[in-house]
C-alpha cells in the first residue's frame, strides 16, 4: 500500500514537471515554443513509462529495478535523436528542444531515483 502512496507522489511530480515545461514552451515564441513543448511531452511520456517499469519491477528486487533505468535511459536517448532528426526536418528550434528535454529530464530522474529507493527500502514484494 505505500507503493501505491509513493506511485501517486511520483505521477504528480511528473504532472508538476509538465506543468512548468508547458509554462515555459508557452513563454517562448515561434520555433522555440515548438522545441521546448516537444522536449517537455517526450521527456513526461517517458517518465510515465518509466514509472509503470520501475514498479513492476521494485516488486522483484533492486537489481531488476536499476535494470528497468537503464532501458528508460536508453528509450529517453532514442526519443532525443527522434526528435533532433524531427525538428532539423521541420527546421525547428533543436537547442530549444534539447532544453526542453533535459532540464525537465533532471526533475523526473530525481523523482523516478526516488521512487526507487523508497521501493527498495521496503523490499521486494513477497508472495505468500
Amino acid at each position: 500500500m505505500a507503493m501505491d502512496a509513493q506511485l501517486r507522489r511520483a505521477f504528480v511530480g511528473m504532472a508538476a514537471v509538465l506543468g512548468l515545461g508547458v509554462v515555459a514552451g508557452v513563454a517562448a515564441q515561434g520555433p522555440q515554443r515548438l522545441g521546448v513543448l516537444v522536449g517537455t511531452l517526450l521527456v513526461v511520456a517517458t517518465g510515465v513509462v518509466s514509472l509503470l517499469l520501475k514498479r513492476r519491477a521494485v516488486q522483484r528486487g533492486l537489481k531488476e529495478a536499476m535494470a528497468a533505468m537503464v532501458w528508460v535511459l536508453c528509450l529517453r536517448m532514442v526519443c532525443v535523436f527522434g526528435g533532433v532528426m524531427v525538428l532539423r526536418l521541420w527546421e525547428g528550434a533543436v537547442p530549444w528542444f534539447v532544453a526542453g528535454f533535459f532540464v525537465p529530464y533532471l526533475a523526473a530522474q530525481a523523482i523516478e531515483v526516488r521512487y526507487v529507493l523508497a521501493g527498495a527500502k521496503s523490499g521486494p514484494a513477497r508472495s505468500e
